[in-house]
């Protein structure tokens, strides 16, 4: 690609359409709070929970020296691949267990998430 316009273009958009797991929690955290009867305080640790588990990649990556050893496209597309595997495990959950909120290896709706 000898084009850097489009290259810096489809780099733009491929970190904008892999940011948005970060903010998937959030764009649906009021149907979750109605489906699976979160609190306010549940959905707050519910957010933390996914800032957490970004704050906890990207320190693994950095530990890890992945930067270095992987190429940036595909570290790009590996780490987007497993946060889009993430979040489709737990819809699955949901599914396969026959609930419409998270079994006990995933949360403990009310008793853990609920304390206040």
């Amino acid at each position: 690609m000898h084009r850097p316009v489009l290259a810096l273009a489809l780099l733009a958009l491929s970190q904008v359409l892999a940011m948005t797991l970060w903010f998937s929690a959030t764009a649906v955290l009021p149907s979750l709070q109605q489906a699976w009867e979160l609190s306010a305080t549940g959905a707050a640790w519910l957010t933390a929970a996914v800032q957490l588990g970004f704050v906890v990649g990207a320190l693994a990556s950095a530990l890890t020296n992945l930067p270095d050893v992987l190429p940036p496209r595909r570290m790009l597309w590996l780490s987007a691949l497993g946060g889009a595997f993430a979040n489709l495990a737990l819809a699955l959950l949901g599914l396969v267990h026959g609930r419409r909120r998270p079994t006990s290896a995933v949360m403990r709706p009310q008793a853990r998430w609920d304390h206040g």
